[in-house]
């Protein structure tokens, strides 16, 4: 898992990497490292956001709201 993250998988296309971050979100909640899914989901809307078609977007927003459930 650690070395996934290191290789900064958020950079490959998204449809790699939003259900990667997911899968990794769901690992480290079950784990109650919470801050660490905060991050996640931090890097993935940061890269993503600005190159995102509505509907990806969509999915992003999902994962914004999960992390304001996590906070």
């Amino acid at each position: 898992m650690n070395a996934l993250i290191d290789l900064e998988y958020y950079t490959y296309p998204i449809s790699f990497s939003l259900p990667c971050t997911v899968i990794l979100i769901e690992h480290f909640y079950c784990r109650m490292d919470f801050n660490r899914c905060l991050t996640l989901i931090n890097r993935l809307i940061t890269f993503w956001w600005a190159q995102t078609t509505p509907r990806e977007k969509l999915e992003l927003g999902k994962l914004k709201s999960l992390s304001l459930i996590i906070e």
